[in-house]
Parts: structure tokens; sequence; C-alpha cells
């Protein structure tokens, strides 16, 4: 009560401290960090994240935002391993949208693609993925190859996935690895 007529944040309507927090935690994506080789963090402006931290009030109203406002991404064993280890499950459920960073070697079996099937452990991952009840968007950044006919496979041996685990909602998206811009002289 008394934060809510001293604090001139709270004071505005909701409706616009919800942009205001929007602005404050859109950081686009969030990707994982290396500390070391056994701490890994999550690249995001800490600074951010002491909003939450300010009252109760906010952290009522904020708590999810950095889960629902932007795009987890990075390497699909590290990004999905992370996710469903460092994680609260109201946190887990709060992410809409992640993107995966996969390539031929590690996701197919003998790295041959795609005849051969998804390795177990990408099965395993993504459908560990499908649990995030939050989970609208998947976005799979495939480099390696810009085939037509590998990418269409790898939708649909992805769709299978997430099918068998009844996740037919979530929107898959295969896009190849932009190339690197041309050298500059």
């Amino acid at each position: 009560k008394r934060n809510q007529a001293t604090s001139p944040l709270l004071r505005l309507p909701a409706e616009l401290r919800m942009k205001i927090y929007d602005y404050v935690f859109d950081a686009g994506s969030i990707s994982p960090k290396y500390e070391t080789q056994d701490h890994r963090t999550w690249e995001y402006p800490r600074t951010n994240l002491s909003l939450i931290q300010a009252c109760r009030q906010t952290w009522a109203e904020t708590r999810l935002l950095p889960f629902t406002r932007n795009v987890f991404s990075g390497y699909s064993e590290h990004v999905i391993e992370m996710l469903c280890k460092n994680l609260t499950r109201s946190q887990a459920n709060a992410i809409s949208r992640v993107r995966l960073l996969v390539d031929a070697f590690a996701i197919y079996r003998d790295g041959k693609i795609p005849h051969s099937g998804l390795k177990p452990w990408i099965i395993v991952e993504l459908s560990d993925l499908c649990m995030f009840e939050g989970l609208k968007e998947l976005e799979l950044v495939w480099f390696g190859s810009d085939i037509e006919p590998v990418q269409t496979e790898l939708h649909k041996q992805v769709t299978e996935v997430l099918e068998r685990s009844g996740r037919t909602d979530i929107l898959l998206t295969v896009v190849p690895d932009p190339p690197p811009p041309p050298p500059t002289n």
C-alpha cells in the first residue's frame, strides 16, 4: 500500500506500467553464456532484473516477463538442457518462443541426412521442451545445408516428435542459417 502511494511507477495506470515493463524486459533474444565449463548462465541484462525485486507488487507484475517477452536461443543441446534444469516450472511454462541452432552431425544418426532419423537425445530433448505449456513457436535454424528436401524432412521428423508429445499447437519453422556477410574491402 505504501509503495503504491509513494512510487511514481506504481501510481501509473496498469496499462502504462505494462508498456514500461515491455520496454524494460524485451531483450529480444536470451542465449546461454558460459562463464566456466560447469557454470552456465543466460546472456541477459541483469540490471533489468532488479525491477522484479523492487517490491512485492513489481515482483507480482513482472516476474515472468523475461520469459514471455524474449526468444530463448542457442545450440539445441545447450538451450534445452539449461531450460529444463535451471528454471522453475512457472518460468518454463511462461516461455513462448525458442530458437534452436541445429546441424546434421549433431542431430542425425551418423551425420547422415536425413535417412537415418533423429538421434535419440534430440528426440528426448524436444519431448522435454514440449512440456513447457506456454511454448507457441519453435524455430530450428538449420546450418550446414540449404537444400530444400533436407529442411523439409527435418520439419517432418520434428513435427512427428511434437505430435507424439501431444503438441500440435506449436508453430514449427525450419530456416537455413544465413550465410556470412561478404567481406568488405
